[in-house]
């Protein structure tokens, strides 16, 4: 008995080593996975995310990212909660910024917590359901690659890099609702790569209510689905996308019309954020050549005031609008692909954020489902990329770093130009041709 007892963890670590050759030998094999190899490596990366996920956790309650709750909106959501719990109507009672689909992510916290047992306990029931919807964004990240025939090698990295990147987001990915627009984009893309063109409409109105950024999916969708089933069809998705908005939105634009129309215009109002590409670019040269900067606290946010800002302000939303143009054109005059339909996706979602008058550290997790799907060397050039642009996030947003930001840290003003600069690179790599081959040949149309 002692004999066969002290065998077993031989015969588990030798055990454990074949999976990690089989895991290795997938990293490198070009041809689709089966079955059991797609099951085996979606679980790894759920565990692996799940781990990290923790991990993150643990250092934020205990003081790894600076002080707990400093800097962060996981206070404002409880308050938002509280009040509606208390029977106070959203948008007319309570000032809230966030579209309509956020008020379920505030809530379920708060009602996991029986209404109410602290700041610390909404932190972990929020941080709870954060993980599950993350968990949710990489099975769904996999059914979608699985529905777009990805090689063993792509499907393992992708989800290699989706299991880990918690390690990369750190706190923002557990006291933030930005995973759930997230997973619901997801969930639609999947939707209509499944031919499930109905239940892919209302997923995305509801994904466009619980943030605005899936919107710039929409032609593209419409120009593919338009070449699969035609123009009826395309009427068929767009009545129920406007369906599902008026069903959802509705109610509140009749008794808050006013509230969520100020929401809404408040978001369009906003000006040059201190973090953002053209924020960055005027503070980098505040501190190389002395240049004038005003920073002003509004809309929740440290922003950037004067006629230059204000003037890099709009001709940054021109650069977006021009490239989001382009993009769709590109779509609409060149023959489909996978290939190109993903890298059309994850490249107008990035432009908006890249572009943007506002660049919360947050937007970047809404890449987090949709890079990955690029294939070949420009797919791991880009996941690598946007790894990359987290980790130098996660280093200028705890709350401390960023007071420092605000007070025009040298070397944080530099992490800053260096993330930013990072996002157009990894915009280039997306988007403009030649950048590399294909892991392996694929159809020149986009799957049924």
């Amino acid at each position: 008995m002692t004999r066969r007892a002290g065998l077993r963890p031989a015969a588990a670590a030798r055990d454990a080593a074949a999976a990690l050759r089989r895991l290795a030998s997938a990293a490198i094999d070009p041809t689709p996975p089966g079955g059991r190899e797609l099951v085996a490596v979606v679980g790894l990366a759920l565990a692996l995310f799940a781990i990290t996920a923790t991990v993150v956790a643990w250092l934020y309650w205990n003081g790894g990212y600076g002080p707990h709750g400093e800097g962060l909106d996981v206070g404002e959501y409880r308050r938002y909660a509280a009040q509606m719990l208390a029977g106070r109507l959203p948008y007319r009672d309570i000032r809230i910024e966030y579209p309509p689909l956020f008020l379920p992510f505030a809530l379920l916290p708060l009602i996991l917590t029986a209404g109410g047992t602290g700041q610390q306990a909404y932190d972990g029931a929020l941080a709870a359901v954060v993980v599950v919807a993350g968990l949710g964004l990489v099975a769904t990240t996999g059914w979608i690659l699985r529905a777009l025939g990805a090689t063993r090698q792509h499907l393992t990295l992708a989800m290699l890099a989706l299991g880990l990147a918690p390690l990369a987001v750190g706190p923002m990915l557990i006291v933030r609702y930005d995973v759930w627009p997230a997973l619901l984009t997801a969930v639609s893309l999947a939707l209509f790569l499944g031919r499930r063109y109905g239940l892919s409409a209302v997923v995305l109105a509801l994904a466009m209510l619980a943030k605005v950024y899936p919107i710039l999916l929409v032609p593209l969708l419409v120009i593919e689905l338009g070449r699969r089933s035609g123009l009826r069809a395309v009427a068929a998705y767009g009545l129920t996308m406007t369906a599902t908005i008026a069903l959802v939105a509705g109610p509140f634009l009749v008794v808050a019309r006013s509230g969520l129309l100020r929401a809404l215009s408040a978001q369009l109002a906003r000006p040059l954020e201190i973090g953002s590409v053209g924020g960055s670019g005027l503070t980098g040269l505040h501190v190389v050549f002395g240049t004038p900067l005003t920073i002003v606290a509004s809309y929740g946010s440290r922003n950037l005031a004067g006629e230059a800002a204000h003037l890099l302000a709009l001709a940054s939303s021109v650069v977006f609008v021009l490239v989001a143009l382009a993009i769709w054109a590109w779509a609409w005059r060149r023959p489909p692909t996978t290939e190109r339909l993903v890298r059309t996706i994850a490249g107008v979602t990035l432009a908006y954020v890249a572009f943007g008058k506002v660049l919360s550290p947050q937007y970047l997790i809404w890449l987090l489902p949709l890079v990955p799907l690029i294939p070949g060397r420009r797919g791991v050039a880009a996941t690598l990329a946007l790894l990359a642009a987290l980790a130098l996030t996660q280093v200028l947003f705890p709350a401390t770093q960023f007071a420092a930001l605000v007070r025009i840290d040298p070397v944080l003003v530099a992490v800053l130009v260096a993330r930013n600069g990072l996002l157009l690179v990894l915009l280039a790599v997306i988007l403009l041709p030649g950048l590399g081959r294909r892991a392996a040949p694929e159809p020149d149309a986009a799957p049924a």
